[in-house]
């Protein structure tokens, strides 16, 4: 998990030093690295039981889990868009047929289509409130080392920003 973290960039920034006061220089991200030998966790080092622990739910705060977690959730995202795909095919073909019926009442009762507009603005404020009440949660979650809670958290973000994205486009 480490080496992924570093490829992805998480363990190391361009900040300002605290040990040197320098600016512009490569820097510890957020996720914790032992630097020692010895010591323990006062001194970066070792040992330290509860290191692997913190690291994990570091990663997590990040998006990144184990190779297997990671898998779960690609899989659980394609399942989902292959549901979408399926749910928008079979309502593209009712839609059509409906859409001529109401187009033709519309017009008879002289109005237009902004029903769908607000409903769809519904939808998204609804999605939004609970982004926030997950990214509440998540927070939550990371501070207790609840690993569990953290990656069905994730997935549930996952989903939402896919349903928005899905009202977007």
């Amino acid at each position: 998990m480490l080496k992924r973290g570093f490829e992805r960039g998480h363990l190391f920034i361009i900040g300002k030093s605290t040990t040197t006061g320098q600016d512009n220089t490569t820097i510890w991200a957020s996720v914790h690295q032992k630097t020692s030998t010895g010591g323990g966790p006062t001194s970066h080092g070792w040992p330290d039981a509860a290191y692997f622990g913190r690291v994990r739910n570091e990663l997590a705060a990040k998006g990144l889990f184990d190779l297997a977690t990671e898998q779960q959730q690609r899989d659980e995202l394609a399942q989902r868009k292959q549901a979408r795909l399926t749910a928008t095919s079979s309502s593209s073909a009712s839609a059509s047929s409906a859409s001529a019926s109401a187009s033709g009442a519309a017009a008879a009762a002289g109005g237009g289509g902004g029903a769908a507009s607000g409903t769809d603005d519904a939808e998204r404020a609804r999605i939004q409130s609970e982004l926030s009440d997950v990214a509440e949660a998540l927070k939550a979650a990371m501070k207790a080392g609840e690993r569990d809670k953290i990656r069905e958290l994730m997935a549930a973000r996952t989903k939402l920003q896919a349903d928005m994205k899905a009202l977007d486009g």
